[in-house]
């Protein structure tokens, strides 16, 4: 990793105060019931704010920055640019949005995840400290 993303990556843990942890636990499919894909390696991933609560979650890199290829350990940005920073609404409109059939149990299961995900940062960050995330999905 480069030493300007270095100190981006920096610069942004401190512009939204959060500490983040990666941890290397194994080896994973993208989606639960996957079957098609390769497995990837697994991260546990630690966000901390500054009030000290934490969100623990479960990250998966590509097949190819995985093992038996080049392990690659993601940067903050790829961790951070995956999170759920904006209310899912109902699950009729999170299945219209992103393509599932609102008849579907596995959409509801996904729909039921991202929703926990969307309490959990919603409990850790503050709007102001959301919009420099927001950010990094344009970049």
């Amino acid at each position: 990793m480069s030493e300007y993303i270095k100190q981006r990556e920096m610069k942004l843990l401190e512009q939204i105060g959060i500490s983040l942890r990666l941890v290397l636990v194994g080896s994973s499919y993208w989606m639960e019931g996957e079957k098609t894909d390769l497995p990837r390696d697994a991260y546990s991933v630690t966000i901390t704010n500054r009030a000290g609560e934490e969100y623990r979650f479960e990250y998966t890199t590509s097949h190819r920055n995985s093992a038996p290829h080049k392990r690659v350990k993601p940067d903050t940005f790829d961790v951070l640019e995956c999170l759920t920073i904006d209310d899912p609404g109902s699950f009729e409109n999170f299945c219209c949005n992103y393509d599932y059939d609102s008849d579907s149990i596995s959409a509801l299961k996904v729909y039921n995840a991202v929703c926990e995900e969307w309490a959990n940062i919603k409990r850790l960050f503050s709007e102001e400290e959301l919009e420099p995330l927001r950010e990094i999905e344009i970049e």
